[in-house]
Protein backbone atom coordinates (compact mmCIF):
# COMPACT_ATOMS: atom_id res chain seq x y z
CA UNK A 1 0.00 0.00 0.00
CA UNK A 2 2.05 3.32 -1.26
CA UNK A 3 1.60 6.08 0.94
CA UNK A 4 3.89 8.52 -0.45
CA UNK A 5 5.33 9.83 2.35
CA UNK A 6 8.47 10.86 1.89
CA UNK A 7 12.10 9.63 2.72
CA UNK A 8 13.04 10.22 6.38
CA UNK A 9 15.64 12.90 6.39
CA UNK A 10 17.78 12.05 9.83
CA UNK A 11 19.30 14.56 12.01
CA UNK A 12 23.54 15.88 10.66
CA UNK A 13 26.02 15.16 13.02
CA UNK A 14 28.36 18.43 11.76
CA UNK A 15 32.02 17.04 11.19
CA UNK A 16 34.60 20.11 13.04
CA UNK A 17 37.30 18.22 11.58
CA UNK A 18 39.82 19.70 8.44
CA UNK A 19 37.62 17.80 6.17
CA UNK A 20 34.94 19.54 6.80
CA UNK A 21 31.05 18.62 5.85
CA UNK A 22 32.79 15.93 3.17
CA UNK A 23 32.75 13.91 6.62
CA UNK A 24 29.55 14.92 8.33
CA UNK A 25 27.85 12.04 10.10
CA UNK A 26 23.97 11.00 10.55
CA UNK A 27 22.06 10.24 13.48
CA UNK A 28 20.02 7.61 13.16
CA UNK A 29 17.05 6.98 16.34
CA UNK A 30 16.81 6.94 19.05
CA UNK A 31 20.33 8.04 19.32
CA UNK A 32 20.53 12.12 20.34
CA UNK A 33 22.21 14.91 19.90
CA UNK A 34 22.69 17.91 22.59
CA UNK A 35 22.58 15.82 25.35
CA UNK A 36 25.50 17.23 28.11
CA UNK A 37 29.40 16.18 27.49
CA UNK A 38 32.13 16.61 29.80
CA UNK A 39 32.14 20.51 30.62
CA UNK A 40 34.31 23.31 32.06
CA UNK A 41 35.75 23.97 34.60
CA UNK A 42 35.28 20.09 35.99
CA UNK A 43 37.15 18.98 32.24
CA UNK A 44 39.95 21.17 31.40
CA UNK A 45 40.10 22.05 27.67
CA UNK A 46 36.28 21.63 27.48
CA UNK A 47 33.69 24.39 26.83
CA UNK A 48 31.41 25.25 29.67
CA UNK A 49 28.11 24.00 27.65
CA UNK A 50 30.08 20.93 25.28
CA UNK A 51 27.39 18.69 24.27
CA UNK A 52 27.92 14.65 23.61
CA UNK A 53 25.36 12.33 21.85
CA UNK A 54 23.06 9.52 23.39
CA UNK A 55 22.62 6.04 23.34
CA UNK A 56 19.78 4.30 25.17
CA UNK A 57 20.99 0.84 24.53
CA UNK A 58 18.74 -0.32 22.54
CA UNK A 59 19.80 0.99 19.30
CA UNK A 60 20.35 4.26 17.90
CA UNK A 61 24.05 5.20 16.30
CA UNK A 62 25.84 8.00 14.19
CA UNK A 63 27.11 6.86 10.73
CA UNK A 64 30.40 8.47 9.32
CA UNK A 65 31.19 8.56 5.98
CA UNK A 66 34.28 6.50 4.54
CA UNK A 67 37.65 8.30 4.58
CA UNK A 68 37.91 8.32 0.98
CA UNK A 69 41.33 6.57 0.12
CA UNK A 70 42.62 5.91 3.44
CA UNK A 71 44.46 2.66 4.41
CA UNK A 72 47.23 2.28 6.59
CA UNK A 73 48.02 0.23 10.31
CA UNK A 74 48.71 3.54 11.96
CA UNK A 75 45.73 5.27 13.89
CA UNK A 76 44.19 6.55 16.66
CA UNK A 77 40.44 6.55 18.61
CA UNK A 78 39.82 8.55 21.34
CA UNK A 79 36.54 9.51 22.72
CA UNK A 80 34.60 10.29 25.96
CA UNK A 81 32.56 7.99 27.28
CA UNK A 82 29.96 8.12 29.83
CA UNK A 83 28.73 4.29 30.18
CA UNK A 84 24.75 3.80 31.56
CA UNK A 85 24.73 0.31 33.62
CA UNK A 86 25.51 -2.87 31.77
CA UNK A 87 26.43 -3.43 28.63
CA UNK A 88 26.36 -5.56 25.71
CA UNK A 89 28.64 -8.55 24.54
CA UNK A 90 30.91 -6.24 21.86
CA UNK A 91 28.74 -3.07 22.40
CA UNK A 92 30.53 -0.40 19.88
CA UNK A 93 32.02 2.81 20.96
CA UNK A 94 33.33 3.45 17.67
CA UNK A 95 33.67 0.76 14.84
CA UNK A 96 35.01 0.20 10.95
CA UNK A 97 33.32 -2.42 9.26
CA UNK A 98 34.84 -3.45 5.83
CA UNK A 99 32.69 -5.57 2.98
CA UNK A 100 34.56 -8.27 4.13
CA UNK A 101 33.57 -8.18 7.49
CA UNK A 102 36.62 -6.91 8.59
CA UNK A 103 36.18 -4.58 11.63
CA UNK A 104 38.48 -2.15 13.05
CA UNK A 105 37.38 -0.05 16.42
CA UNK A 106 37.06 0.65 19.65
CA UNK A 107 34.01 -1.26 22.39
CA UNK A 108 33.63 -3.33 24.79
CA UNK A 109 34.61 -7.21 25.72
CA UNK A 110 32.05 -10.50 25.44
CA UNK A 111 31.30 -10.28 29.06
CA UNK A 112 30.96 -6.89 31.67
CA UNK A 113 32.29 -3.72 31.40
CA UNK A 114 35.87 -3.81 30.41
CA UNK A 115 37.09 -1.96 27.53
CA UNK A 116 38.00 -3.81 24.16
CA UNK A 117 39.50 -2.87 20.59
CA UNK A 118 39.69 -4.87 17.42
CA UNK A 119 41.67 -4.26 14.02
CA UNK A 120 40.84 -6.31 10.80
CA UNK A 121 39.35 -9.15 13.04
CA UNK A 122 42.53 -10.29 14.66
CA UNK A 123 41.48 -12.61 17.64
CA UNK A 124 44.98 -11.46 19.37
CA UNK A 125 43.55 -7.57 19.27
CA UNK A 126 39.75 -8.72 20.28
CA UNK A 127 40.57 -10.84 22.76
CA UNK A 128 43.39 -9.35 24.47
CA UNK A 129 42.00 -8.28 27.97
CA UNK A 130 44.12 -4.63 29.44
CA UNK A 131 41.52 -4.72 32.66
CA UNK A 132 40.06 -1.80 31.72
CA UNK A 133 36.55 -1.62 33.50
CA UNK A 134 34.87 1.93 32.48
CA UNK A 135 33.06 3.18 35.84
CA UNK A 136 29.58 3.57 35.93
CA UNK A 137 28.43 7.34 35.07
CA UNK A 138 31.41 8.69 34.93
CA UNK A 139 32.87 11.03 31.96
CA UNK A 140 35.79 8.56 31.19
CA UNK A 141 38.42 9.57 28.97
CA UNK A 142 39.15 5.95 26.37
CA UNK A 143 41.24 5.28 23.62
CA UNK A 144 43.59 3.20 21.30
CA UNK A 145 46.93 4.15 19.30
CA UNK A 146 47.49 1.71 16.95
CA UNK A 147 51.46 1.13 15.28
CA UNK A 148 52.73 -1.40 13.22
CA UNK A 149 53.63 -3.53 15.89
CA UNK A 150 51.53 -2.86 19.27
CA UNK A 151 48.78 -1.25 20.30
CA UNK A 152 48.39 0.95 23.49
CA UNK A 153 44.54 1.67 25.20
CA UNK A 154 44.55 4.43 27.63
CA UNK A 155 41.60 4.63 30.11
CA UNK A 156 41.09 8.02 32.16
CA UNK A 157 39.38 8.50 35.17
CA UNK A 158 38.98 10.58 38.52
CA UNK A 159 41.77 8.21 39.49
CA UNK A 160 43.92 8.50 37.22
CA UNK A 161 45.55 7.74 33.50
CA UNK A 162 46.22 3.87 32.74
CA UNK A 163 47.86 2.46 30.01
CA UNK A 164 48.50 -0.99 28.50
CA UNK A 165 50.12 -2.62 25.69
CA UNK A 166 49.72 -5.38 23.46
CA UNK A 167 52.61 -6.14 21.23
CA UNK A 168 51.38 -7.98 18.11
CA UNK A 169 51.15 -7.15 14.19
CA UNK A 170 48.54 -4.69 12.89
CA UNK A 171 47.94 -5.05 9.12
CA UNK A 172 46.64 -2.28 6.96
CA UNK A 173 43.32 -1.71 7.60
CA UNK A 174 41.01 -0.15 4.51
CA UNK A 175 39.38 2.78 5.42
CA UNK A 176 38.18 3.54 1.71
CA UNK A 177 34.85 1.40 1.32
CA UNK A 178 32.97 1.54 4.56
CA UNK A 179 32.90 4.30 7.54
CA UNK A 180 31.86 4.19 11.13
CA UNK A 181 29.62 4.18 13.46
CA UNK A 182 29.56 5.96 16.54
CA UNK A 183 27.71 3.82 19.51
CA UNK A 184 26.91 0.07 17.64
CA UNK A 185 29.70 -2.19 15.91
CA UNK A 186 26.80 -3.29 12.88
CA UNK A 187 27.60 -6.80 12.96
CA UNK A 188 24.52 -7.22 14.58
CA UNK A 189 21.86 -5.65 16.33
CA UNK A 190 22.36 -6.68 19.72
CA UNK A 191 26.14 -4.81 20.04
CA UNK A 192 24.72 -1.07 20.86
CA UNK A 193 26.30 1.30 23.70
CA UNK A 194 24.11 2.55 26.19
CA UNK A 195 25.41 5.79 27.59
CA UNK A 196 26.63 8.84 26.52
CA UNK A 197 29.46 9.82 23.61
CA UNK A 198 31.58 12.63 22.82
Amino acid sequence: LPLDEPAPVLPVAANSGALGSALNGKYSPPAASAVAGPQGPAFAGFENNNLASSYPGTGGFISIPALGNLQGNEASFLCWIKRDGEQAARAGILHSRTGSGYTTGLGFQDAGNALSYNWNDVQAAYDWKPGFVVPHKEWTFVAVTIAPEYAVMYMGTSAGLVAATNNITHDAHDFSTTGFEVGWDNLNASRVFKGQID
